[in-house]
């Protein structure tokens, strides 16, 4: 599962925050805030929904100005996906100008607004699907509601190519207050503690 709602799931948020404004209105700030909460409640996997959120968590208290500029965000977005690439062991960019290149590569046949639309829509079809009967599966809902909705409304008219996108550099890596890195570690399934069914 991760290998499928990862990439697309990052690509969901490394495009939103390209296309966050840089001086952002309050009620822009209240979009952004419902879009990452709706995406944090409606990752298909257990444990990196939990990871995601105990780590998104975490930086808004270490860094509560993350929602303040497209800037900001931008950062944000990178250091969270370093950081999970860190505990996962994936290649990670080191500088601003490392994560444009690779947003930019990785959006070369594909648009970001089409990443955020094949995005939501795996996430209708996994919950649909595979977390039919869970009682989770209502919050998912919900929150695939909300993105779907502040996608078509919002994002899908701010839309900023990665190739007109110009940021000052900062710290992808580290940012204040953050917590001591640790290795992910699944815990190992047994069949019959699997919910959903084998695909």
């Amino acid at each position: 599962m991760t290998k499928v709602w990862g990439p697309m799931g990052w690509m969901f948020l490394h495009s939103i925050s390209v296309a966050y404004p840089d001086v952002p209105t309050p009620e822009e700030k209240i979009l952004l805030n419902e879009t990452m909460n709706a995406f944090a409640s409606t990752i298909t996997c257990a444990h990196c929904r939990q990871h995601f959120g105990t780590i998104f968590g975490g930086y808004k208290k270490s860094v509560p100005s993350w929602s303040n500029s497209k800037q900001n965000l931008f950062l944000a977005i990178c250091r969270l996906h370093n950081t999970v690439n860190k505990k996962l062991d994936k290649p990670i960019p080191k500088t601003v100008v490392e994560c444009i290149t690779s947003l930019k590569t990785a959006t070369t046949y594909t648009s970001q607004s089409e990443f955020r639309k094949k995005y939501i829509e795996y996430l209708w079809k996994d919950w649909n699907n595979y977390g039919r009967g869970t009682s989770y599966q209502a919050i998912a809902f919900s929150g695939i509601k909300v993105m779907q909705k502040i996608n078509n409304e919002y994002w899908n008219l701010k839309e900023v190519s990665y190739s007109d996108l110009i940021l000052p550099e900062g710290d992808v890596l580290v940012y204040p207050n953050q917590p001591k890195s640790t290795k992910i570690v699944f815990p190992k399934m047994k069949l019959r503690n699997v919910i959903w069914a084998p695909r």
